[in-house]
């Protein structure tokens, strides 16, 4: 079997005591389908002994008591052989009231497979535990040193907008769409929570409800006057554009009033000449 096919150490262990399992002599019927705590130790104890065999015979053979010439590795590390078969180191913290595998930690080749597949474990898990409690604090508190009190009030949810209720409960597509008819300030003057207006689509009623900001999902679908007033506000051409069209407006009044005056001037003076 070659470990090198396989990713995870756990998927390695598993398949090992799979393996160990069919090829059971006794073919007893196992408890569960699932593998078992015991077997991935098992699985373990195998993979271990296996690799110390193949890679230190000669200490082994001198822990047995097969050789006399004793190797440097063994003076050097204090080697032993526990109850397993299994080498272990031991040393100055034997004493000590830490776990077994760290005051005798099992012997292993640096270089081999197996030992690269525990340490990536160990590095991931490490990874993890260091991303959320190093990395993802420190940017939660740069951010906010950076934005001001002026800034934290400016909130991207306005009144009359359309938003979808957020529901950890159920998917996105289950969503329930809402209109924004009232934002909710708090006593610090932070607008942590907002009035909302749901339609049932069976009989369509309304019923309003109060959710915080955070279970607001803006769709950036607001009103019609509330647009007219923002491109209103954004041109500014269009106040200009009624002062001259309110200009025109008496000029156009005046040209009217003339063409009357002589349509009526000329009028009566087709009738004088009738006469």
């Amino acid at each position: 079997m070659d470990c090198n096919r396989y990713s995870t150490k756990e998927q390695l262990l598993r398949v090992t005591a799979l393996l160990k399992r069919f090829g059971d002599k006794t073919r007893r019927q196992p408890v569960s389908i699932e593998v078992t705590a015991n077997e991935l130790r098992a699985a373990e104890k195998l993979w271990v002994n296996t690799i110390q065999a193949s890679n230190f015979e000669d200490e082994r053979s001198y822990l047995q008591g097969v050789s006399k010439k004793e190797p440097l590795l063994v003076r050097q590390l204090d080697l032993f052989l526990d109850e397993e078969g299994t080498i272990r180191c031991q040393g100055r913290i034997d004493k000590s009231s830490l776990p077994m595998t760290t005051k005798r930690p099992i012997l292993l080749p640096a270089r081999h497979f197996y030992t690269q597949l525990k340490y990536h474990k160990r590095l991931l898990n490490q990874f993890a535990k260091q991303w959320r409690t190093e990395y993802l604090t420190s940017l939660r508190e740069s951010s906010r040193s950076k934005v001001s009190s002026d800034a934290a009030r400016k909130l991207a949810i306005e009144e009359g907008e359309i938003v979808v209720l957020k529901n950890d409960k159920s998917s996105r597509s289950f969503w329930k769409v809402a209109r924004v008819e009232e934002l909710l300030p708090s006593k610090d003057g932070v607008i942590r929570a907002a009035k909302v207006r749901v339609v049932n689509q069976e009989n369509g009623k309304s019923t309003w409800l109060r959710r915080p900001i955070q279970h607001l999902v803006p769709l950036e679908i607001r009103s019609s006057c509330k647009q007219k007033n923002e491109t209103h506000a954004r041109d500014p051409t269009t106040e200009e554009t009624k002062e001259d069209a309110s200009s025109k407006e008496p000029l156009k009044a005046n040209a009217r009033s003339t063409v009357v005056t002589k349509y009526f001037l000329r009028s009566q003076n087709n009738r004088k000449d009738t006469v």
